[in-house]
């Protein structure tokens, strides 16, 4: 301290070092727009939790939907069971065995692995909003198409909500797939290949990713490049499948996670899809339309480079549209790449607008953020306005989005959950999976009730496939056997067959 310092001069002292230090901190975050798109995604799902969790009594919890699934099977894994024989399930090994992770470190606490769960989900958020921002900015070097692009998905209420409810691997798949490409273009090759492996490992569709990271890294750096891909995807598709070679269940995964969705493909008509997808989208489709011109836009001018984004939308549209589509999560990937979209949208606008030739008396961060016009009189200043209005608006409608959880002021809100109370006691029959209702299954996840049949988690295309091929023998659906190889692959043969 200053000696007879007065008081209200340490207070200014005091003042202005604040500032500074905000100033610094504001500076440090403008250079890195991957770090302030995950800063504002935590932020964000932070205020949903609060918004989210505060009104609801002690022992009281959103409903987990489907995310009961995961939760519970992770947990039933760690009590020496065998996944694909002794629980059945059409997804890869990769997200139980997270889950089996988390229940191992929560130990005995319900709630405390419940609670793991969802970090789990907020930390594959921020992630998934780094690496989208990190692609924008290799790609344009433009800092506010970057950030829009991590804070893009925001928008959708569902996004941020179901984070909030339990474990969804679609969050790891978007940081594990855009993490995979966003490697491939800073020339990591086996890190690119070790993320697509992870994101194969959550879902069979997220094989795009490490297709393209493949193709990118041929094309960067030929065999070579190539090679550290495929290294990295095997290397890591080993370590993921340890455990169920180990439980002997390589055949059973084979049957139910390639075997059952192609006896399972396009059996919703696609007019039905499409108003499903275009009721579940609703607020995000005019983000779509803008990251969908971004994606085509960009990638007409930037081929070279841009042709992975390309590849995956089209992808994932198809998956969407014709081979895959239960619910709004199954959206999430989607909307992370066209979101990427959105940022370089905006970006090309402000390039479009600016005069590179004459920025060089600015700061590099300064040049990234600030307004063409103070580059070059003579750029066309209506872009770069047009550029910040759609910024301006997509990050207006997804602070809105959070602020009022999804009714956005006019509407409830699609984010109004539907609770359980664990306090609350059953008797439910787990070997009859077909009298169990929603509440029982949370309740045998809450109470950790053991299930005594494979399919006590089935669902109606479960159901209906037991059914269809008669793997039950005439007997009640749940009877029958789980990670049975032969009639699958002869069910599938007499459908794809000449």
């Amino acid at each position: 301290m200053v000696p007879d310092e007065t008081l209200p001069s340490r207070v200014g002292r005091y003042a202005g070092e604040v500032r500074a230090a905000l100033t610094a901190t504001g500076a440090w975050l403008a250079a890195r727009p991957p770090v302030l798109a995950a800063a504002l995604a935590l932020l964000a799902l932070g205020y949903a939790a609060a918004r989210l969790f505060a009104p609801l009594p002690a022992g009281t919890w959103p409903w987990l939907g489907d995310s009961v699934i995961f939760e519970y099977i992770g947990w039933f894994l760690t009590e020496g069971n065998r996944l694909y024989i002794d629980v059945w399930e059409v997804k890869p090994p990769l997200a139980f065995e997270v889950t089996a992770a988390l229940a191992l470190l929560a130990g005995e606490n319900v709630v405390r692995y419940h609670l793991l769960n969802l970090a789990a989900n907020a930390a594959a958020i921020a992630v998934g909003a780094a690496v989208a921002a990190g692609i924008v900015d290799h790609l344009t070097d433009d800092a506010l198409g970057a950030v829009v692009a991590g804070v893009a998905p925001f928008v959708l209420p569902m996004y941020f909500y179901r984070a909030l409810v339990g474990f969804k691997p679609k969050y790891l798949i978007v940081a594990a797939g855009l993490g995979c490409l966003y490697l491939s273009y800073r020339d990591r090759p086996l890190a690119a290949g070790v993320a697509g492996a992870a994101a194969v490992g959550l879902w069979q569709f997220a094989l795009v990713f490490p297709a393209c990271a493949l193709g990118l890294c041929w094309q960067r750096d030929g065999r070579r490049g190539a090679g550290r891909v495929v290294l990295g995807g095997l290397a890591t598709a080993a370590v993921i499948l340890l455990p169920v070679v180990y439980w002997g269940a390589l055949p059973a995964m084979a049957a139910e996670t390639l075997l059952v969705p192609l006896l399972l493909v396009g059996e919703q008509p696609l007019p039905a899809r499409v108003l499903a997808l275009a009721d579940a989208l609703w607020v995000w489709l005019p983000v779509a339309l803008l990251g969908l011109v971004g994606l085509v836009r960009h990638g007409w001018s930037r081929l070279a480079r841009t042709w992975p984004l390309l590849v995956v939308a089209g992808w994932f549209t198809v998956q969407l549209l014709a081979l895959d589509y239960d619910n709004p999560p199954d959206l999430f990937p989607w909307v992370a790449v066209v979101s990427v979209g959105v940022g370089l949208t905006i970006a090309d606008l402000r390039d479009w607008a600016s005069a590179a030739d004459v920025r060089g008396w600015m700061p590099a961060a300064a040049t990234r953020w600030a307004p063409a016009g103070l580059h070059d009189r003579d750029a066309p200043v209506g872009r770069e306005t047009a550029a910040r209005v759609l910024a301006a608006g997509v990050l207006v409608l997804a602070t809105v989005s959070v602020a009022t959880m999804g009714g956005f002021g006019v509407w409830s809100g699609r984010t109004d959950p539907k609770t359980y109370d664990t306090t609350r006691t059953h008797s439910p029959n787990v070997s009859a999976p077909d009298d169990l209702d929603g509440v029982e299954y949370q309740y045998v996840y809450w109470n950790r009730v053991s299930i005594s049949t494979c399919r006590a988690f089935g669902g109606a295309n479960q159901f209906r496939l037991v059914k269809r091929l008669d793997l039950a023998n005439g007997g009640r659906w749940e009877t029958a056997p789980c990670g049975r190889f032969t009639p699958l692959w002869d069910a599938v043969r007499a459908q794809y067959g000449p």
